[in-house]
């Protein structure tokens, strides 16, 4: 039987190489993934929030698709499913939602992040 000797140089480099490199790669790549997932959220968050405002106040009516037309195109862009966008139109409680001299506010919700952009418009 032969002892262990363990000031030895012997063993298989690419053995361990790849070994470590699994165990200690894998919980990092899982994390970096998921880190920039969530930044991808965020930024479709805000994306979608500015420009869909912004969509929303050149309409011409408060009927208008482009809202929602910008909504979808842009949560296309980021690849999201739509299913995990959700927005939220405040007009500061007034009724109906008339972008002349209110404050308004969007609120898009993408998976778990938020965004909001305000604005207020004048004619």
């Amino acid at each position: 039987m032969q002892l262990l000797n363990f000031n030895s140089d012997r063993g298989s480099a690419p053995l361990e190489v790849i070994g470590y490199g699994i165990l200690l790669m894998l919980p990092i790549m899982w994390f970096s993934i998921d880190i920039i997932s969530q930044q991808n959220d965020q930024f479709a968050a805000a994306a979608i929030a500015e420009h869909g405002l912004r969509a929303w106040v050149q309409a011409d009516h408060a009927q208008s698709k482009n809202f929602e037309i910008a909504i979808k195109q842009i949560a296309e862009d980021f690849h999201e499913p739509l299913t995990q966008v959700h927005w939220q139109m405040d007009c500061a409680g007034l009724e109906p939602c008339v972008p002349s001299g209110q404050v308004l506010r969007l609120k898009v919700d993408v998976k778990q992040a938020t965004a909001t952009a305000v604005m207020r418009w004048s004619k």
